[in-house]
């Protein structure tokens, strides 16, 4: 830096007179000095030697020029700029005051008004600009300096004189035009186009980080910020300093829009709506006799309202808990802002944080299926809360970033939102040591339950710090075992793939409980789908389960491993019932372990149970066909038609077949005249038979041949067509489906053959 200050000394020795250097940053080098002709301090900035060669100063100082016919009281004028010595250089009058930069590195967030009139007259400043023709296109906190307390936008044009000037050779010289932490979407993708809509955005960034303490946006590297400006949804400042004005949260959202179009189109109607909100909202009280005595009577009948409602509120939760109504919650997944091939890592951070909160009496979790259809969603808040039942949704972004150093990091932005409204409850975001991932876990959830007031019992502190795993690359191992688990089960192959994963977990770490559990679940699937019924496979299932449980006695997925065992490995119902009971007792929300119960009851013959477990589940997995299909089935052969009905009118218009229905309503004596013409108009003509087989295939009973008869005589046909069936039953399944299908026919020696052949590859199974 000497030589570069001895170059500019020499330089200008006639006009200027170096003092020192005030800063430096990726473009310029900022100095001191004196103005021999006018007697006055200015700023003098220099353009790195090598940019200075790529730009060419004439193109340069063509373009600045524009900037220097700004004349506006918050902008910073520019008195100068030449090329003398091989530096090119522009000058600026040298502020007396600090930036907003060094305001915040002194005091971190800034009063809410002090924030808005900063925002207000930056605003201005741009308007100016814009409607001159000038886009800064670097707004952030150290260009905006504060002289009497007042903003004066400083570089105002620079970046465009350098962009302009430098077109493509700018590569070369390794400098980005713009700062990442305030960069709008567009310009980080590199439009070409950018307007004044950019500095909105950049503007918004910058008032977020004066009410927030932070942008908008941070992370380790400038590549990470820039993706979550282009793809990631900013906190909600009010859910980071509650005594931010809901109608300011709201510009600033509109202002920090990805699709320029969304914005406020100028400057100055966005100046508008901040001065309005803080008109609307609560600001910082002016002073005068009058306002005191308003703000008082303001706190006084505040306070009054405030102790009716948490009576209020009180008595409503105590009316519901009586009323046994919990609070409704769905865990949406975690949006992936890191590669596609970190997808297992954002599902399962999200499937854990599920189970976390599953295990919360006072809460009702819906559901990991039916949370997944929302995966990616643009619907609102509300939509979903509507279509789930749901009070709150826990939504947010999860960034997995992988060092050069081989260590990671991961960046969780949680959010909580109340579905009425869609008020953001809470939100935060964890930059974290991947080390950290299992405390930023706890917090999360330990903070949902907060926020929906509900008190945490005794054990459910504890449960929701647990850490499953000291061994971080057995915990990844873990989640990419998951990822496989939830595609495989019960019935493809894939489940192999899991299996080695989970292999690989308990091979890193021995101790790790919950990775055997799952071990012996995806053990199971392979048996119970058939794949490889052998006595080696059941071996394996059983000792991943045992392990499990003996690493963790009270793991209530150690419990329901071997639960699983019993029932697919010996259909001993009794004893899976058993080991199941305590996991249902730690997770009473959990609709899997439900679902599980309901399935052994009915094949132990307890089908009202059964039933009511089944309906039970299908409430928690709202959008899940299974449960739905299950629950209606079961009720339909206990004659509960009204029950029946309405869970197989979930499933089908889940699954956009509902001939099971039909067949319901035959039962309950609609006759088959009504039942035909309502089939018809679903499923129309050209897979009926198809259709009437599948109807025919579910229920199994003798009931069922009238339909059959009345509406199709060419059902034979969905003999080679798989039963028309959408998934592979396996052999087993399909004997029976067919000696079902020749049962409804009055074909009883066809169906005995198949009878015959099913039970033949049972007993073979179990021997």
């Amino acid at each position: 830096m000497d030589n570069l200050r001895d170059s500019v000394q020499s330089a200008l020795r006639d006009r200027y007179a170096i003092i020192r250097e005030l800063g430096r940053g990726g473009m310029a080098t900022v100095f001191l000095a004196d103005d021999l002709k006018h007697r006055r301090k200015i700023a003098m900035k220099v353009l790195r030697p090598d940019l200075a060669a790529a730009l060419g100063p004439e193109r340069f100082l063509r373009e600045i020029e524009v900037t220097a016919g700004l004349h506006h009281p918050h902008i910073l004028p520019l008195y100068d700029s030449g090329y003398a010595g091989g530096v090119l250089y522009y000058v600026m009058p040298y502020a007396e005051g600090e930036s907003v930069a060094a305001r915040l590195r002194r005091e971190k967030q800034l009063p809410v008004d002090t924030a808005v009139e900063i925002a207000c007259e930056v605003a201005d400043a741009l308007d100016y600009a814009h409607r001159h023709g000038v886009i800064h296109r670097d707004v952030k906190p150290d260009n905006v300096l504060l002289e009497e307390q007042h903003a004066v936008v400083a570089d105002f044009g620079i970046a465009r004189a350098i962009a302009a000037a430098g077109g493509d050779r700018m590569t070369a010289t390794g400098v980005t035009v713009g700062t990442a932490a305030y960069m709008s979407p567009e310009q980080a993708a590199g439009d070409k186009g950018i307007d004044g809509r950019s500095d909105i955005y950049s503007l918004g960034c910058l008032l977020y980080e004066m009410l927030a303490g932070e942008p908008p946006f941070t992370g380790p590297t400038a590549d990470s910020i820039i993706h979550q400006h282009i793809a990631a949804a900013p906190p909600s400042v009010t859910g980071i300093r509650s005594m931010v004005p809901a109608h300011l949260d709201h510009a600033l959202k509109r202002a920090l829009a990805k699709a320029p179009a969304d914005r406020y189109p100028t400057a100055a109607q966005f100046a508008a709506a901040v001065r309005s909100a803080m008109l609307a909202g609560t600001t910082t009280a002016a002073p005068g006799r009058a306002r005191i005595r308003r703000t008082v009577a303001l706190v006084t009948i505040v306070f009054a309202l405030a102790c009716l409602t948490w009576l209020g509120f009180g008595w409503i939760r105590d009316g519901e808990r009586n009323a046994g109504v919990l609070p409704r919650l769905a865990v949406v997944p975690f949006e992936n802002l890191g590669t596609g091939v970190d997808d297992y890592f954002s599902e399962g951070i999200s499937d854990e944080l599920l189970a976390k909160l599953a295990g919360v009496r006072g809460l009702t979790v819906i559901a990991r299926q039916s949370a997944m259809q929302y995966k990616g969603s643009e619907k609102s808040a509300k939509r979903i809360g509507d279509e789930l039942g749901v009070s709150y949704l826990l939504s947010g972004t999860i960034r997995l970033q992988r060092l050069p150093d081989g260590s990671s990091r991961v960046r969780v932005t949680p959010q909580l939102i109340r579905t009425s409204d869609e008020a953001q409850l809470w939100s935060d975001t964890f930059d974290e040591a991947i080390s950290d991932v299992f405390r930023v876990q706890s917090v999360i959830a330990e903070r949902v339950v907060r926020a929906s007031g509900v008190a945490l019992l005794s054990g459910e502190q504890q449960a929701l710090q647990s850490r499953p795993t000291q061994n971080l690359e057995a915990y990844e191992y873990f989640l990419r075992g998951n990822a496989y688990f939830r595609e495989g089960f019960p019935v493809r192959p894939v489940l192999r793939d899991a299996i080695a994963m989970y292999e690989k977990a308990v091979e890193l770490d021995s101790n790790f409980a919950l990775a055997y559990a799952r071990l012996s679940m995806a053990h199971g699937g392979l048996r119970w789908g058939d794949h490889d019924p052998s006595a080696e496979r059941l071996a394996m299932q059983e000792a991943a389960a045992r392990r499990a449980l003996k690493l963790e006695p009270h793991l209530p997925e150690a419990r329901a491993a071997l639960a699983l065992y019993y029932y697919w490995g010996h259909l001993d119902y009794d004893r899976a019932l058993n080991e199941l009971a305590p996991a249902l007792e730690a997770q009473p929300n959990n609709g899997e372990l439900i679902n599980a119960a309901a399935a052994i009851l009915r094949r132990r013959g307890d089908f009202q149970q059964a039933a009511a477990d089944f309906a039970r589940a299908s409430d928690l997995d709202p959008l899940g066909w299974s449960p739905a299909l299950e629950a209606g089935n079961t009720y339909t052969m206990l004659r509960r038609y009204a029950e029946a009905e309405k869970y197989l009118s979930r499933w089908a218009a889940l699954q956009r077949a509902d001939v099971s229905v039909a067949y319901v309503r035959l039962m309950r004596g609609d006759g088959v005249g009504p039942t035909r013409a309502w089939l018809q108009q679903r499923v129309g003509s050209d897979n009926f038979a198809r259709h009437i087989a599948d109807a025919a295939l579910s229920v199994g009973n003798g009931r069922a041949a009238a339909l059959v008869r009345s509406l199709c005589g060419d059902c034979r046909d969905a003999l080679t067509t798989d039963l028309g069936l959408d998934y592979d039953p396996g052999p087993v399944g399909r004997f029976m489906g067919r000696a079902l299908l020749h049962s409804v026919m009055s074909e009883p020696k066809l169906a005995r053959v198949y009878y015959d052949s099913a039970l033949r590859r049972l007993t073979a199974a179990s021997n």
